[in-house]
């Protein structure tokens, strides 16, 4: 049932977008939607008090007869609904009033948005609100580039996933990230990332100075387009935590800045010392970890050069590899022999690595002291090592 509704009756107004044959607006409708309650056999009419609703504002209708043509069309549609009809008493405009269409997703944990004062869509976030005030913050002279971020800003569904335009010299310490693609570094982003503090239904946006990830986009110098296109494709994918786009002032290359591993990251891990991020495994940060190992060397270039390679594929503390002194194998033993080699056992007096705890007290490094390994040697590699990484180390 639609009905007559007094303009006085709508406050807290508020443009949500603006499209070729109309306005939207959000508003608090004082009177509220009309529900049923009760049991059945019992029911009552009532109404939801203050709630939420959209308007919509049909361009170039001037007479009764052609806002109520429209107004059939628009109700004829599957899946429309309409609570009512109200007119703008200085304009003398008629306006539609239909749904929130965001009303699904507010609830009173999220907080109360302070310019429509409904509850937001996700804590600290209105999805009507605020990514228009989003897009009315500088991005960047590149109407490509500007446009993009528009765009994904207009989508975003939470403060904490909204892309922005990141001005370059708020990106300090910067350094090279080993083992990882050319294309990625880190720094401190000293404006900070998003996040949301407070608690159930008072939820606030805020900002944490923290470590981030740049990742060079590969485009033509000249194609902005083949930019856009690149970034909308690295938006698809979940691996990424994306904070926006920046530019780097001296060679003019545009950079993504990201959680290279957000998708890994977990507070059961614990915090990386050097990122101050949720590591990726327990004790690990598959990030800053490996090109941070250091090993004793064994005097081979070419053997420390593959222990290095494959510390900076390792992915948690327990898989390292590492050049291990022959002074810290005891109590040698033979067990086999064969055409491949010869089988020995042994102490390790350091002992293998591993990870101690659980998820509700944390973890910690820590290494098995004296543990028993086995050693198995390789025919013709006791003079040529590269021989010896052919034949067991490539072989994995």
């Amino acid at each position: 049932m639609i009905e007559w509704i007094p303009f006085e009756k709508l406050t807290n107004f508020q443009i949500i977008r603006e499209e070729e044959l109309r306005m939207i607006f959000m508003a608090t409708w004082l009177d509220g939607i009309r529900i049923i309650e009760g049991e059945p056999v019992e029911y009552t009419q009532s109404c939801i008090e203050s709630c939420g609703v959209n308007l919509i504002i049909l361009h170039d209708l001037q007479t009764c007869d052609s806002f109520i043509k429209e107004l059939t069309n628009y109700m004829q549609l599957e899946g429309n609904v309409v609570y009512g009809i109200t007119q703008n008493t200085k304009t003398n405009q008629y306006i539609i009033v239909i749904p929130d269409e965001f009303n699904s997703r507010r609830n009173n944990s999220n907080g109360v948005c302070k310019y429509c004062k409904c509850y937001n869509t996700s804590p600290a976030w209105c999805q009507s609100c605020d990514p228009r005030r989003e897009v009315l913050k500088w991005t960047h002279e590149n109407k490509g580039i500007n446009n993009l971020i528009k765009e994904f800003q207009f989508k975003a569904t939470e403060y904490e996933k909204v892309v922005e335009w990141i001005q370059f010299d708020k990106l300090i310490n910067l350094q090279e990230i080993k083992g990882e693609s050319d294309f990625v570094s880190m720094a401190t982003w000293v404006k900070g990332v998003r996040t949301f503090k407070g608690e159930s239904g008072k939820f606030t946006q805020s900002r944490t100075i923290s470590s981030v990830d740049l990742m060079k986009l590969n485009y033509s110098q000249t194609s902005t387009l083949e930019l856009v296109e690149n970034f909308k494709v690295l938006m698809q994918l979940e691996k990424y935590r994306i904070h926006g786009i920046t530019q780097n002032t001296e060679n003019g290359q545009f950079v993504l800045v990201i959680d290279f591993y957000n998708d890994k990251r977990k507070s059961i891990n614990g915090i990386c010392k050097h990122c101050a991020r949720y590591n990726t495994n327990p004790v690990w940060c598959q990030l800053c970890d490996p090109p941070k190992k250091i090993q004793e060397t064994s005097g081979d270039k070419n053997i420390d050069d593959c222990i290095m390679e494959f510390q900076f594929k390792a992915t948690t503390y327990e898989t390292v590899i590492e050049w291990i002194p022959y002074n810290r194998l005891g109590n040698i033993k033979e067990i086999g022999r064969g055409g491949f080699g010869i089988v020995y056992s042994s102490i390790w007096l350091d002992g293998k690595r591993t990870v101690e705890g659980d998820d509700s007290l944390g973890y910690a490094p820590y290494r098995e002291k004296s543990c028993e390994v086995a050693l198995k040697t390789l025919p013709g590699s006791q003079t040529n090592s590269s021989e010896f990484l052919n034949e067991d180390m490539y072989v994995r």
